[in-house]
């Protein structure tokens, strides 16, 4: 044990360390911490304590000046090069042949797969068989079903045997009638059929008024009965409540158990057929589990564009080499003009020819005309002279007034 109980704090101060289990009074006694050099640095050794996590708490004489926590194995502390490096996504463990056995599950009472393919399976012919071929006498007892379809065909025939005494005879001797007279229906016969190679068949005139369609009775076939959209009873039967109770299944000893919201209680130890173990010892049944790492969060899926766009739809931006030369073309097509070429025109405005007139004003005259020839044609300009209220000055004298229009 050595310098466990460390702290940076400044230099030439007396520090005592208290090492305390969490939430619990402390153990040992205090403990010196000496600074190493004037470094600030400061160091003491772990007491004597068994193996835990420990808070202590650094005191300048009365006052704390820090804290700190430690894992101590007994005696040492345990760090980080001291845990286990295994990495369960990449890392092996390798078992023998004896610890994969005895991991195995018990799966000796289990339906091998020669048992389950021997397994009866019955067709339903076979299930009917069985139903009709059962002894009536094993299935009346008080209270059933069968007891109740027993009783109720017995009581539908109430006669005795028949009197067959009366058959005990030639079939001739009970006919008392003379032989019929069949000319008329062989003259029926023979108007309405015909011969077809030794066998009759009716004539065209007797199938005149014959119904049409397959069958020979022009009615509906068994596949289009089925096929109708809605099919019923043609005769209503009529049934007193008495009679419906009777006819009733006792249900009573049938599972009411709702697969939907009803809960199994397993019973027992609950056995995994494991076939085989290979590799890896398992641990717990985390060890089960698929990695699912990689798959996405439900942010990650919830964050995928319900209509994404697609690549056609899709505009790089422009660069900056891009956006020059759209700037340029731009400027072609337009034929914007040129420096000099504004300043040449600036120039000619500027030199443009403002002529000067000059005119005599008499007395009440309010308006003086002059010309302007700028641009190289001739504008007739008025010049009205008024006060600061807008009239004609009444004091104008007559005389003369110089007009000098001068470039701006």
């Amino acid at each position: 044990m050595a310098d466990e109980l460390t702290i940076f704090y400044p230099t030439g101060a007396t520090l005592t360390a208290k090492v305390y289990p969490p939430g619990q009074a402390q153990e040992g006694s205090d403990v010196s911490l000496a600074e190493v050099g004037s470094t600030g640095y400061y160091a003491g050794d772990m007491p004597t304590v068994s193996a835990g996590v420990y808070d202590f708490l650094v005191l300048e004489g009365a006052a704390q000046v820090g804290e700190g926590r430690i894992v101590w194995d007994g005696s040492a502390e345990v760090t980080l090069n001291d845990l286990s490096t295994f990495d369960a996504s990449t890392d092996e463990v390798t078992t023998d042949s004896a610890s994969r056995t005895a991991a195995q599950a018990n799966v000796s009472g289990l339906a091998t797969a020669a048992s389950i393919a021997a397994l009866n399976d019955p067709t339903p012919a076979a299930i009917a068989d069985a139903v009709w071929d059962e002894a009536q006498t094993g299935h009346n007892t008080p209270g059933t079903f069968g007891e109740y379809l027993d009783a109720a065909v017995s009581t539908r025939s109430d006669h005795s045997a028949p009197d067959l005494s009366n058959l005990d005879a030639a079939v001739s001797s009970r006919s008392s009638h003379a032989a019929p007279d069949l000319s008329t229906v062989n003259g029926f016969v023979a108007d309405v059929t015909e011969d077809d190679g030794g066998t009759l068949r009716f004539t065209a005139n007797a199938l005149e008024e014959a119904p049409t369609g397959s069958g020979g009775g022009g009615g509906a076939t068994a596949q289009q009965v089925w096929e109708y959209a809605t099919r019923g009873l043609t005769e209503a039967v009529t049934t007193d409540a008495a009679s419906r109770t009777a006819s009733q299944a006792n249900v009573s000893g049938l599972s009411t158990f709702d697969p939907v919201s009803d809960t199994v209680a397993l019973t027992g130890t609950p056995q995994v057929n494991v076939v085989q173990v290979v590799g890896d010892a398992l641990v717990d049944i985390d060890d089960l589990k698929a990695d699912v790492s990689g798959l996405a969060t439900a942010s990650a899926v919830s964050a995928i564009p319900t209509t994404p766009l697609l690549a056609a739809d899709y505009t790089a931006p422009l660069n900056s080499t891009q956006v020059q030369a759209a700037t340029e073309a731009a400027l072609a097509a337009y034929d914007s003009p040129t420096k000099a070429e504004l300043d040449a025109a600036v120039a000619t405005l500027i030199n443009a020819a403002f002529p000067d007139a000059s005119t005599n004003v008499s007395a009440g005259v309010a308006t003086i005309t002059f010309t302007d020839t700028r641009d190289g044609s001739t504008v007739t300009r008025t010049l009205t002279l008024t006060n600061d209220a807008g009239a004609v000055p009444a004091n104008l004298a007559a005389g003369a007034i110089n007009v000098a229009v001068s470039t701006p």
